[in-house]
């Protein structure tokens, strides 16, 4: 019986730690090893392709017009870059800021019906005409030279999409931010070595350019659209790649509820491109060792984490006598989650302590995965978006 126990606790080990270190690891060594640079090259504005930047937007009204001063300030020529402003179902007078800012180089697309995120890309992709398309949203600010470092990557043929790098303006010295920050520079270190040894399966859809001939319409009912058109393109024999000196800024969430109802689509995401038909069908068996590695294995932790805890701390505490090995591995996961535990008490309290805050945010966002599994099961998710309240720049 220990045994088997032991099987169990050391099988949810070996997944936890190949997901998070093991994995990046390795992707590490292949970016060294096994580099496959990006063929970028800067271009005079003559050679530059034309872009169409589609903003796709529900109720932003308080930061379309920073939004707009923000795109036609961009360091690209003006009549390469074609702005649309795709509104779905906004309430706000979103699309009239827009216009009123735009200056008339903006094409304004209402839809006075909410649908969904799905279909204001869609419209906004039915009216571009640029041989590149970005897809942005209304609260990321681009840095000036943002859409020329995507268009040099593009001079390498076998570049299908990239995508750039989201930075955190706020100075709040807060649990919410400074854990963000620490996640998504993770996640950005992983994004970048897949880029180097070859593609990545994750993208910032706030900044995603595509080859127009690349791109299909997205299905009403598909949940992260940027991953989802991430798997599109590879499966055309594309790379997709991240580009970190392609930045965008935005406030980081400044609400924890607000923050874990992205997590929760995400996951409800996640489990849905797993098991969405004839999408992750490409031959390159490195491919898919990626995409399970990075996106699918990322939404089975929590079904690790509990195989790699609870067999074992059942047999430590109802068998006996165990071994010691089992208790070495138990023990430090039981300090982990009392730890966890503190930390969510000390938030409702209101106390702050950055030892408490780090680990209840990475236990929090993990089993949030199994929310989006309820709602990915019950299909309650929507392909509507809430905004989230955001802290102050």
């Amino acid at each position: 019986m220990n045994l088997f126990v032991e099987i169990l606790t050391f099988t949810g080990l070996a997944l936890v730690f190949y997901v998070y270190l093991g994995y990046p690891l390795i992707m590490a060594l292949l970016a060294r090893l096994k580099p496959c640079p990006v063929r970028a090259a800067e271009r005079v504005n003559a050679d530059l392709p034309r872009i169409s930047l589609i903003i796709c937007a529900y109720n932003e009204a308080p930061h379309v017009a920073d939004k707009i001063r923000n795109t036609l300030a961009l360091d690209y020529p003006p009549e390469r870059l074609e702005i649309l402003f795709s509104s779905d179902g906004s309430s706000d007078g979103s699309e009239r800021i827009a216009q009123e800012c735009g200056g008339g180089r903006v094409q304004i697309l209402h839809e006075a019906v909410r649908q969904g995120k799905p279909a204001a890309l869609n419209r906004g992709l039915a009216a571009a005409t640029g041989a590149i398309i970005v897809f942005s949203d209304a609260r990321p600010l681009y840095q000036s030279d943002a859409l020329r470092r995507l268009a040099a990557d593009f001079a390498d043929p076998e570049v299908g999409m990239v995508s750039g790098v989201m930075l955190f303006t706020s100075q709040a010295d807060d649990a919410l931010n400074q854990s963000n920050n620490t996640y998504f520079s993770y996640e950005d270190w992983i994004r970048k070595n897949e880029s180097a040894s070859g593609s990545t399966v994750s993208v910032f859809g706030a900044m995603m350019a595509v080859r127009r001939e690349l791109v299909q319409p997205f299905p009403p009912h598909i949940i992260n659209d940027d991953s989802w058109l991430g798997l599109i393109v590879q499966n055309q024999g594309k790379r997709v790649v991240c580009d970190p000196e392609a930045l965008a800024t935005a406030p980081p969430p400044k609400k924890v509820a607000g923050d874990m109802e992205r997590r929760y689509r995400i996951s409800a995401g996640r489990f849905q491109l797993m098991l969405e038909k004839g999408l992750v069908r490409w031959r390159s068996a490195d491919a898919l060792w990626r995409f399970w590695s990075h996106k699918g294995c990322r939404a089975l932790l929590p079904f690790f984490l509990l195989l790699a805890f609870v067999p074992g701390a059942l047999a430590c505490l109802l068998l006996q006598p165990v071994s010691s090995l089992l208790w070495l591995v138990i023990l430090p996961q039981a300090l982990w989650y009392a730890v966890s535990g503190l930390g969510w008490l000390a938030q409702q309290c209101g106390f702050r302590c950055r030892a408490l805050e780090l680990p209840w945010f990475i236990t929090r966002g993990t089993f949030g995965a199994l929310v989006g599994l309820h709602r990915f099961c019950r299909r309650t998710q929507k392909v509507t978006w809430k905004r989230s309240e955001r802290a102050e720049k």
